[in-house]
C-alpha cells in the first residue's frame, strides 16, 4: 500500500487527514464557497440536498475517488508516472 509519509492508511486518514487530501478539499470550500471536506458527514449531509448542492456533489465525490484511485498506484507506477499531484516519499525500512 502507498504511504506518503509513513503515516497508518485509514480511511479517515486517506481522505481527510493526509496532506494531499486537506489541501484538495481547501481549494474544492474555496473554489465553490462552501466549507466540505472535514469528515464523511460533512460531505454526506451535502447529498441529502442533492439538487442544490448537485455541483459541490460532483466535485467532492471525483475528488475522494481521485485520492483513493491515487492511494492504490503501486511503486512502479508512481515511479514513471511525470504528472503526479505529490512526490513519493519512500518509507524508511
Amino acid at each position: 500500500m502507498f504511504f506518503f509519509r509513513n503515516e497508518e492508511e485509514t480511511p479517515r486518514h486517506l481522505f481527510f487527514g493526509c496532506v494531499v487530501a486537506i489541501q484538495i478539499l481547501c481549494s474544492i470550500s474555496e473554489v465553490v464557497g462552501l466549507k466540505c471536506g472535514d469528515d464523511f458527514i460533512s460531505i454526506g449531509k451535502l447529498w441529502l440536498s442533492d439538487k442544490k448542492y448537485a455541483a459541490v456533489n460532483i466535485i467532492s465525490s471525483a475528488a475522494l475517488w481521485g485520492l483513493w484511485k491515487f492511494s492504490m498506484l503501486s511503486e512502479w507506477e508512481l515511479e514513471r508516472c511525470s504528472g503526479c499531484v505529490a512526490s513519493y516519499i519512500k518509507p524508511s525500512a
